[in-house]
C-alpha cells in the first residue's frame, strides 16, 4: 500500500437538505398554530414538537450553507462532518454496515417489498467515542443515536451527494 493518501469526498446533496429544512419549517409553523388553540398541557406539547422543529430546521439550514464536503474517505480513515471534524482511523472503527430500507407494499390479492432508497445507511462502529468531542449539536444527535439504538456514525445515504 502506498503512502499517499487519496481520498474521495461526498458534498452535501442540496435538495435533499433543503426539503429536511423545509418540512421542519413546516412543521414548526403548524405546531406554533397548533398550540395558539390549545391550552394546557397540549398546548405545551405542540410547543415542546415547535421547538424540536424549530431546532432541526436550523440545523439543515446550517447544512446547507456549510459548502464542506459532509463525508471524506481516504485510505487513513474517514471524516464525517456531522460526528466529528477530526478524521476517524480505520483502526479505530469496529464494524460496518450498509442498511438497506424496504417497505412491504400490499395490493388486493398481492403483496411485496419495494426498496426505499432515501432510508438506506451506512453504520459505523466506533471504538472510542471520547477521543472524538463534539459540541451540543453532536452530543444531541450522538445521544439521539443512542436511544435509537444506532452506532456513533449512522450515515443516511440520501443526503450524499453520490447516491
Amino acid at each position: 500500500m502506498s503512502s499517499a493518501s487519496s481520498s474521495v469526498a461526498f458534498p452535501q446533496h442540496r435538495r435533499h437538505t433543503r426539503i429536511s429544512a423545509i418540512t421542519g419549517s413546516v412543521f414548526l409553523v403548524f405546531f406554533l398554530l397548533l398550540s395558539a388553540v390549545n391550552t394546557g398541557a397540549a398546548r405545551w406539547a405542540c410547543l415542546a414538537v415547535a421547538g424540536l422543529s424549530a431546532f432541526a430546521t436550523a440545523m439543515g439550514v446550517r447544512q446547507m450553507l456549510d459548502q464542506r464536503p459532509l463525508l471524506i474517505v481516504d485510505n487513513l480513515g474517514l471524516t464525517y462532518r456531522n460526528f466529528s471534524p477530526q478524521r476517524v482511523p480505520w483502526s479505530e472503527i469496529d464494524a460496518m454496515a450498509v442498511v438497506r430500507t424496504h417497505r412491504q407494499w400490499v395490493r388486493l390479492t398481492k403483496s411485496g417489498y419495494k426498496h426505499q432508497r432515501q432510508a438506506d445507511s451506512i453504520h459505523f462502529s466506533v471504538r472510542d467515542l471520547s477521543r472524538y468531542p463534539g459540541g451540543a449539536g453532536r452530543m444531541i444527535g450522538r445521544k439521539m443515536f443512542e436511544l435509537a439504538k444506532l452506532p456513533p456514525i449512522a450515515i443516511q445515504t440520501w443526503f450524499l451527494e453520490a447516491t
